[in-house]
């Protein structure tokens, strides 16, 4: 899930910024064929859009749910009440770092309406 969302968020930035070793004063434009664009405004976007969306629900749907928040603190508890206290704590670390990860997912689903609004109108 981790992966994952590292993923969306490298791609959406991969995206809408410029590399890590470019020259900050005078920024050169990265050209890429009209034919290029179209391709990933019709087939990567849409993907890219889905993935987020199923991250974000599966985060935040209920303890039935595996890979959820809720299930998560309801593995914990169970841990915990069976006397794995070590188990319950990892669990619960997990739960929280997921809780954390709907904002990268946001972020990454507001980087690529940016670059849909710049390059894919």
């Amino acid at each position: 899930m981790r992966t994952a969302i590292t993923a969306l968020t490298l791609t959406a930035m991969a995206l809408t910024t410029a590399p890590a070793w470019a020259d900050t004063t005078a920024p050169a434009p990265i050209t890429i064929s009209s034919d290029q664009v179209k391709q990933i405004c019709e087939q990567r976007v849409p993907r890219l859009e889905e993935r987020i969306t199923a991250l974000t629900k599966r985060i935040q749907a209920g303890p039935g749910v595996a890979g959820s928040v809720q299930w998560l603190q309801a593995q914990a508890k169970r841990a915990q009440d069976t006397g794995h206290q070590d188990i319950a704590t990892r669990l619960t670390d997990r739960a929280d770092r997921r809780q954390g990860d709907l904002a990268k997912l946001d972020d990454a689903s507001k980087r690529l309406d940016a670059f849909k609004a710049a390059h894919c109108g």
